[in-house]
């Protein structure tokens, strides 16, 4: 098991990540992975005032119940749970797939891609056009999620692996750069 949680902290991916920001972000932000039994433990401490999970799942309905079935072997509901590359043969499952959430979905343009977030019921959603984008090959939705009184904005993206990465990220970091 301790293996296992090494190889998925010590990848060619998190070493890539590292080399993009300072030192002080990467000791400030903490990204671990944890079994059923951890995580729980770690939920039932916590008081988190807002919680964000999100899985691609590469277009396939095999991977929707696979994320199904971990979450609801976890005694925590996300606030939100985003979706990149739903598919489009995926939609009819996706809407129904967790109870007491909404679902919001932006429609991939072909076949793979597709970008949802789902929210759950008892918050009040504001759709923000006005902090999307519009880019060939790239769904994106971003919302405004009230949660009592605090305001959260997600955003759900997902840019096909053929589309530029830097006209991508100058377009990304302005509808950041509205939010903040």
């Amino acid at each position: 098991r301790q293996r296992y949680i090494e190889l998925l902290q010590q990848n060619k991916y998190d070493r890539y990540m590292q080399s993009l920001v300072t030192t002080e972000v990467i000791e400030s932000f903490q990204c671990k992975y944890y079994d059923y039994e951890e995580f729980n433990q770690l939920a039932m401490k916590g008081n988190y005032s807002f919680s964000c999970f999100h899985m691609n799942l590469q277009s396939s309905f095999d991977n929707f119940a696979w994320l199904k079935g971990h979450l609801d072997g976890l005694n925590f509901s996300f606030d939100t749970i985003a979706i990149s590359e739903t598919g489009k043969k995926n939609l009819n499952i996706c809407a129904d797939i967790f109870d007491n959430y909404d679902f919001y979905h932006i429609e991939p343009e072909s076949y793979k891609g597709g970008i949802g977030i789902y929210v759950r019921t008892e918050y009040d959603v504001i759709i923000r056009d006005d902090l999307s984008f519009s880019l060939p090959r790239v769904e994106n939705i971003c919302l405004e999620i009230i949660k009592g009184t605090q305001h959260f904005i997600v955003f759900g993206i997902y840019r096909h692996p053929d589309y530029n990465t830097d006209d991508f990220k100058n377009v990304l970091n302005i509808s950041i750069e509205k939010v903040l």
